[in-house]
């Protein structure tokens, strides 16, 4: 499945008075880490599949609800489905494609039995629409009758342009076509991660953790107040800046004024003025004039053309896939750090290594101030990128002794990439020693 991935932090509260508490599954590219423990004990819930159906969404969303008590039941066009092929682009030995048997056909489903419809995502659910759009539109019209739940994800809403309960409806999904077909059918397409409107919980691929958390509480909390909800609420506004930061995907045409970007480098230069070598480590060279900023760019493809190849991605797709930020641009940004003169090296290489520290500081926050001034940021943090450090440096006419440390693009934003789902806190924390656990047994 082509999707974009996504950066939203997720926080969520423990729920007392359940049937146990219910991890993510592993494989899940959203898997915080987080404890959750909620009740559906009693809840039924019907998963709608189809041919070539996501097994995360499906089979693995399921099992998440599973695990707090709920009883579900696979609906489908047919007995036996067939899922998507999983594995990276050009893969040969990809995993066999997971299968899944149904147990009520959509022609049987009686609606108003369930207290959720959720409808699974996955490359199918056009053909799915094509083929079944009556069965869909009974389905999904009578459980609204009902006053049950729907819900429906990445791909998955698309079906819900089948029924008529879209009109002025705020939703969210993956895909443009998706979302093109979205707003054709009245709806208010919202670019969050999960979106909820009334009894109706759309959300985007990959952030399935936070996705399965919102649906368990709407169905147990279906007034609002529950933990997750209320942990969101109650986050200081500090957290709340870095949960809602997301990279730019493209920019308006305008140009932008230089002063803001200047106070945004001053504020985040503050942050590593402490130490004097903070500041006279880390430069950055902006670059506004359109000539100049499409002499870099070309550089920066011809320089890094080797190594992104050798990652599957040819100069063709390179082009496609970062020209739509670097050329809509009105700004591009180079961060350097000027490596200490030293003769002793391993002195040299310990200061080389704080200097770093300083610039990747400065970078982040440079980001956050930047933001403050309604500005939106794409940092370009590919390594690839990197080899073509020599031609930019020439181009730009740095020094030979600096070293390249990032790349961004500054504009005001027009589109925003999807936030990037958090991995577990036990990958990056250790508690007293290194892979040490915490007290209750987080790791």
């Amino acid at each position: 499945m082509r999707r974009i991935l996504p950066c939203f932090l997720f926080l969520a509260a423990v729920l007392t008075a359940s049937p146990g508490q219910a991890q993510p599954p592993p494989s899940w590219q959203e898997h915080s880490g987080a404890r959750h423990d909620y009740n559906l004990s009693g809840v039924r819930i019907l998963v709608i599949a189809a041919d070539e159906f996501n097994d995360e969404e499906a089979t693995q969303m399921a099992r998440c609800w599973r695990g707090w008590g709920a009883n579900i039941e696979f609906a489908g066009p047919s007995r036996s489905l067939t899922g998507e092929v999983e594995g990276p682009p050009g893969t040969a030995n990809k995993a066999p494609a997971p299968t899944l048997r149904v147990d009520v056909l959509l022609d049987d489903v009686v609606p108003s039995r369930y207290d959720l419809i959720y409808i699974a995502g996955g490359e199918g659910i056009p053909q799915l629409l094509a083929g079944h759009r009556p069965q869909l539109a009974r389905i999904i019209d009578g459980a609204a009758r009902a006053g049950r739940l729907v819900a429906a994800i990445c791909h998955g809403p698309l079906a819900l342009t089948a029924s008529s309960i879209l009109a002025g409806r705020r939703v969210t999904a993956n895909g443009e076509d998706n979302v093109r077909a979205l707003r054709q059918a009245g709806a208010s397409y919202v670019d969050q991660v999960v979106v909820t409107d009334g009894r109706l919980v759309t959300g985007q691929w990959p952030h399935l953790e936070t996705f399965a958390v919102t649906v368990a509480e709407k169905l147990q909390y279906p007034s609002g107040g529950g933990p997750f909800e209320t942990a969101k609420a109650a986050r200081p506004a500090a957290v709340r800046l870095l949960d809602d930061l997301r990279r730019s995907a493209r920019f308006a045409p305008q140009p932008v004024d230089v002063r803001l970007i200047e106070q945004a480098i001053q504020a985040s230069m503050r942050t590593i003025a402490r130490s004097s070598r903070g500041p006279a480590t880390v430069k950055y060279v902006l670059v506004t004039e359109a000539a100049a900023r499409a002499r870099v760019w070309e550089g920066m493809v011809q320089g890094s053309r080797q190594e992104f190849g050798s990652i599957g991605l040819n100069e063709q797709n390179l082009r496609r896939a970062f020209a739509p930020v670097v050329e809509s641009a009105p700004v591009m940004l180079f961060a350097f750090v000027v490596p200490p003169a030293i003769d002793r090296p391993d002195l040299r290489e310990r200061t080389l290594r704080a200097d770093l520290g300083y610039a990747g500081a400065s970078i982040a926050n440079f980001v956050v101030a930047a933001r403050g001034f309604g500005l939106g940021v794409a940092t370009l943090d590919y390594a690839q990128f990197l080899a073509a450090e020599a031609e930019i440096k020439r181009l730009l006419q740095v020094p030979d002794a600096s070293v390249l440390v990032s790349i961004l693009c500054v504009g005001r934003a027009v589109a925003e990439a999807p936030p990037i789902p958090v991995r577990p806190l036990a990958e990056v924390l250790s508690y007293e020693r290194w892979g040490r656990a915490g007290a209750d047994g987080r790791r």
